[in-house]
């Protein structure tokens, strides 16, 4: 029998019955606890092997502190002009750009003035047309003021053949008196024989032709009186018909005065389509091209801004409200 198979008192299945039986989760908490000591270990290794922290001092020293204000902003010149428009139109052409430099009453743009030509052309002729009206109701005013005058003439001749009749038939009445006092005696005188027959007659036929010549004065007076009432009439017509004549005359050159005001303004309006430079200077900024539309109802567009002096800058920045306290002149 060989030494290998007898049975050892402390072989291994000895010892397996000896030694107790540990739970598995032991063995993963002492697995666990091994590894963060190692890890322990290796950082503490590297620590230690770093080189130690350097301080620097530094004595104590009263001095003054500078603070900063840091802010953006633009570099504007300081006087610039914005050039806009005062009618509405398309840009026809353009003659200046960017940095170009101009003077006073240069021609930088053109609005199409082909609109306000048109308007202008039709208030010329509304014009030409109320400056006849007015003229033919100024013809009609004078020969109203013309019909007055000759109304009035005609109504003082009329006066005076009321006058020259009124004076007729006083004369022919004291004819007429005379003449039937002249035949009531020679009537009593040739009844007693003292006067022949034909003067008695010739008497009769005088105071027949005076009481003709009074009746005559008197139709005559009657015509005069009615043809005085006639051009009183007519003076108060003519009067009428002249007053509306004036009328009609001051409306015709009010009409003539509104249209030279329509011109004016039209003429203005077309002058305007040609945009020219206030000021001498340079073109900093253009807003239209052409072929654009600008519209001048309600507030005047800016097509160009000019520059006058370049030279002359100033910066625009916006500081922060809680800095700008800070912020001294000549800072």
């Amino acid at each position: 029998m060989s030494s290998s198979s007898l049975p050892h008192p402390w072989g291994y299945d000895a010892l397996a019955r000896w030694a107790p039986r540990v739970p598995r989760w032991q063995l993963l908490v002492g697995a666990a606890a091994s590894i963060v000591v190692l890890a322990l270990a290796v950082i503490f290794a590297i620590e230690r092997a770093r080189p130690g922290v350097a301080y620097t001092t530094a004595p104590v020293v009263v001095q003054t502190l500078t603070q900063s204000v840091t802010a953006s902003g633009t570099v504007n010149p300081q006087n610039s002009i914005s050039v806009g428009t005062q009618v509405s139109g398309t840009i026809a052409s353009i003659d200046v750009d960017f940095n170009s430099k101009v003077t006073k009453g240069e021609v930088l743009a053109r609005i199409d003035p082909s609109t306000f030509q048109a308007q202008l052309d039709q208030a010329q002729a509304s014009l030409a047309q109320a400056q006849a009206q007015a003229a033919a109701a100024g013809s009609t005013a004078l020969g109203g003021l013309s019909s007055v005058t000759i109304a009035t003439a005609n109504n003082a001749a009329q006066d005076a053949a009321i006058t020259a009749a009124q004076a007729n038939i006083a004369k022919a009445q004291s004819a007429l008196v005379l003449a039937q006092l002249q035949e009531k005696r020679d009537a009593s005188l040739s009844a007693q024989g003292y006067l022949a027959q034909s003067q008695l007659d010739a008497d009769r036929s005088t105071t027949a032709q005076d009481q003709a010549a009074l009746a005559a004065a008197q139709a005559a007076f009657a015509q005069a009186r009615a043809q005085a009432q006639a051009s009183t009439a007519t003076i108060a017509l003519s009067s009428s018909n002249a007053q509306g004549q004036n009328a009609s005359a001051q409306a015709a050159a009010a009409a003539v005065q509104l249209a030279q005001a329509s011109v004016q303004q039209d003429r203005l309006n077309l002058s305007h389509t040609v945009i020219t430079s206030p000021v001498n200077g340079t073109v900093i900024a253009r807003a239209v091209s052409v072929g654009q539309t600008v519209a001048a109802s309600f507030s005047t567009p800016t097509l160009f801004t000019i520059a006058q002096n370049l030279q002359k800058m100033e910066v625009d920045i916006n500081v922060g409200e809680p800095d700008i306290g800070h912020v001294r002149a000549g800072d």
